[in-house]
């Protein structure tokens, strides 16, 4: 008796595109990503900038104003070839705006 075992890869939800504010903190939530076997997932998240991070709801902080692609890939714990999944989209960095007061 030979014991097949079928997975269904993961589906990743990495949410929608961000507006993002420079040196502060930003929220990034994948708990939308589902597992139909009901295998437990790993988050790894890519934050376009050289950092990454793990789990489920992470936050960030970018240090350079410009355009990230953010990417969150999933991995289900069933040993396939097929367990992981990955989605991303765009985060925009803006730098806070500064006032300048000229007083006559």
């Amino acid at each position: 008796v030979v014991n097949v075992r079928i997975n269904t890869p993961p589906v990743a939800d990495a949410g929608p595109n961000h507006v993002c504010c420079l040196n502060e903190e930003s929220n990034f939530d994948g708990s939308k990503s589902f597992d139909a076997d009901g295998d437990n997932l790993s988050y790894l998240w890519n934050f376009g900038d050289g950092n990454t991070g793990k789990g489920k709801k992470v936050t960030h902080i970018y240090s350079k104003p410009g355009t990230y692609i953010v990417s969150l890939t999933v991995n289900d714990n069933s040993g396939t070839k097929c367990n992981s999944a990955t989605d991303s989209f765009t985060a925009v960095v803006n730098a806070k705006p500064t006032s300048i007061i000229k007083v006559r």
